[in-house]
């Protein structure tokens, strides 16, 4: 009996995630994940380097099935190039009202305090100081021993506060709900922390529309 529950909890969780990948930058993604109650698609994503050379993390951005062909539609049938270059879909893709995960999986080892300031720092534009230590101490509760090669960080943005898990996709803490648009400006909005993690975004949404 125990050995049945275990069979069927690991085929729970196995259904969560696609067994078909895609490789950013040596880093595989699912194809796509159930989070907040959807199916989320992958589009694409990219590297964050620290001081322009080392790897830190790939970054991949996950959205609600269908809206390629639905509230992201007027951007279908353009290429790659030039959704990368188009603001103004990555202003529709922060501001719009579907859900959103993105996915961090790390290049190498680096200590809990050390992400979570991290984080923090790149959010530090777009949020009041109140906000910004509730994320920095919710993140760290989650990562206070840090994270390994290969680790998985996940943001569940689904319209209320944001989820935050390590390895699952179950959310072992909740964030305010406005760190879900300073996230998602800090890749995507007008000056990206990783232009890389926003251009490969774009590529990704161009052929998940073209292949709708």
């Amino acid at each position: 009996m125990r050995y049945l529950a275990a069979l069927l909890l690991a085929t729970a969780n196995a259904a969560d995630v696609c067994s078909n990948t895609q490789a950013i930058d040596g880093q595989q993604f699912p194809d796509w994940i159930k989070s907040g109650g959807s199916t989320r698609q992958l589009t694409g994503g990219g590297t964050r380097y620290k001081y322009g050379v080392a790897k830190v993390y790939a970054l991949g951005l996950y959205i609600d099935e269908g809206v390629a062909t639905g509230a992201l539609s007027k951007f279908a049938g353009k290429e790659g190039k030039q959704l990368a270059a188009d603001q103004k879909f990555h202003d529709a893709v922060i501001q719009g009202k579907f859900g959103k995960t993105l996915l961090l999986q790390f290049h190498r080892a680096v200590g809990g305090e050390k992400v979570a300031e991290a984080l923090k720092d790149s959010l530090s534009d777009k949020l009041d100081a109140k906000t910004l230590e509730a994320f920095k101490d919710k993140l760290f509760g989650v990562i206070s021993n840090g994270v390994n090669k290969g680790t998985k960080l996940y943001f569940e943005c689904s319209g209320g506060d944001v989820g935050i898990s390590v390895d699952s996709l179950k959310a072992q803490a909740k964030a305010p709900a406005t760190v879900c648009d300073a996230l998602l400006k800090t890749y995507y909005g007008k000056a990206p922390v990783s232009a890389q993690a926003k251009e490969g975004m774009a590529h990704g949404f161009a052929a998940l529309a073209a292949a709708a």
